[in-house]
């Protein structure tokens, strides 16, 4: 089955997704696509957190750690370890 148009709403418009139609079903888009990097709404952008590598850590402009776990642990985990493959820095 080959359906003759596909509607979706802006949720639909992350990079995963846009390049999946794109590139391998070929399909154009005609949806809003929203450069979320930066931020209007007096939060803090992305680009306003600097990455540490040697600690695996974000700094904030506020000058607050963000890292992916806050204590150490006798038995150690997963690092940076999600079922859904996604890095959670906390404050």
């Amino acid at each position: 089955m080959t359906p003759d148009k596909l509607v979706g709403d802006t949720g639909y418009e992350s990079a995963e997704m846009l390049g999946w139609s794109v590139e391998n079903r070929g399909i154009a888009p005609h949806i809003p696509v929203w450069d979320k990097l930066k931020r209007t709404d007096g939060t803090f952008s992305r680009e306003d957190f600097v990455y540490d590598p040697a600690t695996d850590s974000y700094t904030c402009p506020a000058g607050k750690d963000l890292r992916t776990h806050r204590r150490n642990f006798s038995k150690p985990r997963k690092p940076n370890g999600g079922t859904d493959g996604f890095i959670r820095y906390r404050a």
